[in-house]
């Protein structure tokens, strides 16, 4: 990999203003109100009752439940249960917004009656790795595996943290 490849790369990706698009991908940290932990199991229902209520389609990865989606827009757990929401590319924030609010006032509803919360905080704060279970999917399993003997902090990373992303088009380096 070379710095010309990179740049390359990046100049490749450029588009004109007039389609321009805004992603957003934004994870909660999820507790169970009651044992204040990471619970997979109410999370994976609260997935599956959403995605009947909507009619989204249910995704797995080797017969493991990860997350439902429709169109470019999906619900997705991360390695240590943390809820992801990954939005289809829009033209405007409010557009964003809506549809963030939208599916989040609908999971928190269906949440209340498992008695999960989701917190909008970058890192648990009552659990640590070592209390948390890893979601089952394949690339995660194999993550925690490699990771654990390269990195010493990759497991909290793994398990204990939520961020968002934005993802923005650009029309050129400047």
């Amino acid at each position: 990999l070379t710095l010309e490849k990179i740049k390359n790369y990046y100049f490749s990706n450029c588009k004109p203003k007039s389609s321009h698009k805004i992603g957003l991908e934004y994870e909660q940290i999820s507790l169970n109100c009651i044992t204040k932990k990471t619970d997979l199991a109410s999370i994976l229902e609260i997935i599956k009752e959403f995605s009947q209520k909507e009619n989204w389609k249910l995704i797995y990865d080797n017969n493991v439940l990860i997350g439902a989606k429709k169109d470019n827009t999906s619900i997705s757990l991360e390695p240590g249960g943390q809820f992801e929401i990954s939005l289809s590319p829009h033209s405007k924030i409010t557009e964003i917004s809506n549809e963030l609010k939208n599916i989040q006032d609908t999971i928190n509803k269906i949440a209340k009656k498992h008695n999960v919360e989701f917190l909008a905080t970058g890192i648990n704060p009552v659990q640590n790795f070592e209390t948390i279970d890893i979601l089952p999917k394949k690339r995660y399993l194999i993550m925690a595996n490699y990771f654990g003997k390269k990195l010493p902090y990759a497991h909290m990373m793994m398990r204990e943290t939520a961020g968002i992303q934005v993802n923005i088009d650009y029309e050129s380096d400047l």
